[in-house]
């Protein structure tokens, strides 16, 4: 693949995950400004670490890749957002890369509340 073809494909899929993210987000925090509140109240109701709930729901997606691609040929059919049958390949992926970077949200918020550090967003978006 040449460069140019792999920076409109990296474009591509950052701007779903993005989209994704946004998307998702509405209807997980239902408000809360915790982006994360739905992973740490989940994962109460299931008695698992906030951490380990979110890996496992990354692995719901990656099992999918897996399993993709282990057949040998995508089918283009598959190498899609959505389609037909619901969810592509290509938003697999997209969920499986989010699901890593909300695990590195919740990482870092306890890292953060272990050290005492606290973020404040002043109501303009600045950070203070």
């Amino acid at each position: 693949m040449e460069t140019e073809k792999f920076k409109i494909l990296v474009k591509d899929f950052i701007e779903h995950e993005e989209a994704l993210l946004g998307t998702k987000r509405e209807d997980y925090t239902k408000g809360d400004k915790d982006c994360l509140i739905n992973f740490k109240e989940a994962s109460a109701m299931l008695g698992m670490d906030p951490q380990f709930y979110c890996a496992t729901l990354f692995m719901k997606h990656f099992h999918s890749v897996l399993n993709a691609v282990k057949k040998k040929g995508i089918k283009p059919n598959k190498w899609v957002w959505s389609g037909p049958q619901g969810e592509g390949l290509k938003q697999h992926l997209a969920d499986a890369r989010n699901f890593l970077l909300l695990l590195a949200a919740l990482i870092q918020d306890e890292q953060d509340i272990a050290s005492g550090k606290t973020i404040v967003i002043e109501d303009d978006g600045e950070i203070d």
